[in-house]
């Protein structure tokens, strides 16, 4: 939560997000199983502090269903099946749908082969990596998500014009009797979301965050034009990889071809966003004893948290702790929202006839 800076807040209670959530998708002819899912994605990245992919998503969501690039009742199918390879078209469907389909999938297949990789075309924006990674943790499974990102927001390294998405990769390793090892990150230095966010709230961001249209860092988010990879060329390297094992592998465009998430101005702005994801499982238990293997993992963890600390630092945190941290807070407190994003939903609330958040 380090990167939001709220100056008046709200708490919501996590059912109540869920509820009002599942609420905004039926009413827009999402089935009620569905809805429930989405709102389960929402809730637990807000939760998890994630707020660059919880409810303040829900309008554009909103916004791609009623112009028609989302279709709120469509089912994903197989589309190729090599036993442990699948690809699976997720036919326009909201993209928590398909993403969960995915992982559900990858998950039974490793469970048959002892490891799979499921490919996704026809996808939408899903919302945080770490939601479907730790679906396969909590199966005792290892969880590995890649995406190509909704919308170009890297140039390659000397370039001006993003041409690559910030392609999140996400990791969950399940441990014993510590939270999972989750790592769910962006391959720039923060979402695309983090900018949005700062937009609402009216914040400035550092200066590592963008560059402007000029290619210069701007610690304004309405001048962001590209978003800057992590590492430097080293992100620029892992993004175009990502797009190699997402949208190449299953023929979705991807480049100058790729959809605007975001911008309702974008030339492709009501056009399918025909986002690509990939899913993989690892089963442990294939191999070896999972409950030892887990038992290796918080050994590892411990290790890594006795490690001598440099001078006015108080722990060492692994992967994944600090979410589950103040999922533990925020499931006792409620979730804390700026009143902008407050506001901003109930208007949607109000537009689409569902009750307010709160």
């Amino acid at each position: 939560m380090s990167d939001y800076h709220f100056k008046s807040t709200v708490r919501v209670p996590f059912e109540r997000v869920k509820e009002w959530s599942a609420e905004i998708y039926e009413k827009m002819g999402v089935s009620k199983r569905d809805a429930e899912i989405i709102a389960d994605v929402q809730a637990t990245a807000d939760v998890r502090g994630v707020y660059s992919h919880g409810i303040q998503r829900c309008e554009t969501y909103v916004w791609r269903i009623q112009n028609g690039t989302i279709a709120p009742g469509a089912v994903p199918v197989i589309d190729g099946d090599a036993g442990a390879f699948v690809m699976v078209d997720g036919r326009r469907a909201m993209g928590q749908i398909s993403a969960f389909y995915a992982m559900q999938t990858a998950v039974e297949r490793a469970r048959k082969y002892g490891s799979s990789t499921v490919t996704v075309k026809g996808g939408n924006h899903f919302g945080t990596m770490a939601y479907y990674s730790m679906m396969a943790a909590k199966e005792h499974m290892i969880g590995i998500t890649f995406t190509q990102g909704a919308g170009n927001n890297i140039a390659p390294t000397g370039g001006k014009e993003p041409v690559l998405g910030n392609n999140p990769i996400g990791y969950a390793i399940p441990a014993f009797s510590k939270p999972p090892v989750v790592v769910d990150m962006a391959l720039t230095t923060v979402a695309m979301g983090k900018i949005s966010m700062a937009q609402t709230v009216g914040n400035s961001i550092p200066l590592n965050w963008a560059l402007d249209r000029e290619g210069n860092p701007t610690s304004d988010p309405n001048q962001c034009h590209t978003l800057q990879p992590i590492a430097g060329y080293k992100g620029y390297g892992l993004s175009f990889a990502t797009t190699l094992l997402t949208a190449v592998l299953c023929g979705a465009p991807w480049g100058y071809e790729q959809r605007d998430l975001l911008s309702r101005t974008h030339k492709y702005a009501n056009d399918p966003l025909d986002i690509a994801y990939t899913m993989q499982v690892i089963d442990v238990g294939a191999l070896m004893d999972a409950e030892a293997f887990e038992k290796r993992v918080d050994a590892a963890i411990e290790e890594i948290k006795s490690v001598p600390l440099r001078e006015g630092v108080e722990e060492i945190l692994v992967p994944g702790e600090p979410e589950h941290r103040t999922m533990e807070r925020q499931m006792r407190e409620g979730i804390e929202y700026p009143e902008e994003l407050i506001a901003k939903v109930n208007r949607l609330s109000e537009e689409i006839g569902v009750s307010a958040l709160v």
